[in-house]
This record gives C-alpha cells, sequence and structure tokens, in this order.
C-alpha cells in the first residue's frame, strides 16, 4: 500500500510538469506532424501575406458557438468541402493549432494541395495584438477558448467558455 501511495504521488508530480512541457512544445510539434503531412504551419505575419490573395480560403475549424464568440475577420465556417477546388490556397485555424493541423491533414489526403495551419491558432493571433470579431462584425476582446486548459494562454482579451 505503501508503494503505491508513492508511485500516485510521483504520478501527481509528474503529470503538472509534463502538461507544462507540451504547452511549451506543441505548437512545434504540431507543426513538423503537419509538414511531415503536407500542411504548412504559417505565423500571423504570413497570414496577413497570403490575406492579399483574393483566391484565399480562411477557414475556422472550431465549433459553432466559438465561431460566433469571436473569429478571424474574413474567415468562413461549416464550409461545404466538395464545393472548394483542390488547388485554392487554404487557410485553417482553431483555437491553438490542434484541430486545424487535423482537419489540413484530412485534406490533403482528399487531395488538396495548399494547405495550410495558422500557428497558434485564435489564441496566438489575440495575443500578439490582431483583431478578432464577434457575429456581429465587430471588434471584441472576447476569444473563446475551447477547454479551461487553454483558458490561460490568452494573455490579451478575456477567455470565454
Amino acid at each position: 500500500m505503501l508503494k503505491i501511495r508513492s508511485h500516485i504521488k510521483w504520478f501527481l508530480l509528474a503529470m503538472p510538469i509534463a502538461g507544462l512541457l507540451a504547452l511549451v512544445f506543441h505548437n512545434r510539434v504540431l507543426a513538423a506532424y503537419g509538414a511531415l503531412n503536407g500542411v504548412r504551419s504559417i505565423s500571423s505575419q504570413e497570414l496577413m501575406k497570403l490575406s492579399k490573395n483574393p483566391n484565399l480560403l480562411l477557414a475556422d475549424v472550431r465549433q459553432k458557438k466559438e465561431f460566433a464568440v469571436s473569429h478571424l475577420k474574413g474567415a468562413e465556417e461549416n464550409i461545404n468541402w466538395e464545393l472548394v477546388s483542390k488547388n485554392r490556397p487554404v487557410v485553417l485555424y482553431c483555437t491553438i493549432g490542434y484541430r486545424s493541423i487535423k482537419w489540413g491533414v484530412a485534406l490533403k489526403q482528399r487531395g488538396f494541395h495548399h494547405l495550410y495551419s495558422l500557428n497558434g491558432g485564435i489564441l496566438r493571433w489575440k495575443n500578439e495584438g490582431h483583431v478578432v470579431i464577434n457575429q456581429k462584425n465587430q471588434p471584441t476582446d472576447s476569444v473563446h477558448v475551447y477547454s479551461p486548459l487553454f483558458g490561460f494562454l490568452l494573455r490579451k482579451g478575456q477567455s470565454v467558455r
């Protein structure tokens, strides 16, 4: 019994450390995974350059309630991918980048060619001082953080769950 308690104690101490390390390295790991599967991770500056292309599709892959709280200007949600040209450049984003990489990999497997994921998602975008808008197309400080685990990552703005 004493040995079990000791293992539990070490496990409980190790979990926060493992979680912190995962958060520190998650962007690099996601970017590497995406790159290996044909999805390039891009910075907010690269997105702003790409946004000059009128053919660019900026795709918010979060849930409807997340999009309603805040999204990037010009972003589309609930896209019918059957109607999108596989040669059209597509930038995907979500809260931190995990879902956008997953979507990108799935779209690559369906034959899409020019896929990008916004590194750090909407949280990094907002933390860098860029504007997000609400469902009324008005600038907002609120950002849906998906999970309480990600709320502390938002340094500029107000987290909403």
